[in-house]
């Protein structure tokens, strides 16, 4: 294979790593909104939690039930995650990093 088509195969595998992420992080995001439990008291918090900045769930206003919640919601989405998974990541894109390497 050409030094041109092995270059073309990493740049589509990156591509396709970055897609992956974005996606995930996309879910993570509407997760959060979504749940019923979250209790944003800083609009501050939710922008940067749009913006993709870094954001901790506490910031967000997740309290233990809001994350078990969040957990249970991952789950049906196909991602076994766990209640103590979500407080260890910190934030959505520490939960993230933390999905995109579940198998």
């Amino acid at each position: 294979m050409s030094l041109l088509g092995r270059w073309r195969r990493r740049a589509g595998r990156q591509q396709d790593q970055s897609t992956r992420a974005a996606e995930v992080h996309a879910l993570v995001v509407q997760a959060v909104l979504r749940n019923p439990l979250t209790a944003i008291a800083d609009p501050g918090a939710k922008e940067r939690l749009l913006a993709g900045d870094e954001v901790s769930f506490d910031e967000l206003g997740l309290d233990s039930l809001a994350r078990l919640t969040l957990a249970v919601d991952l789950n049906e989405s196909g991602f076994d995650v766990s209640e103590l998974d979500i407080d260890e990541a910190g934030g959505p894109n520490g939960l993230t990093r933390l999905l995109l390497r579940l198998p």
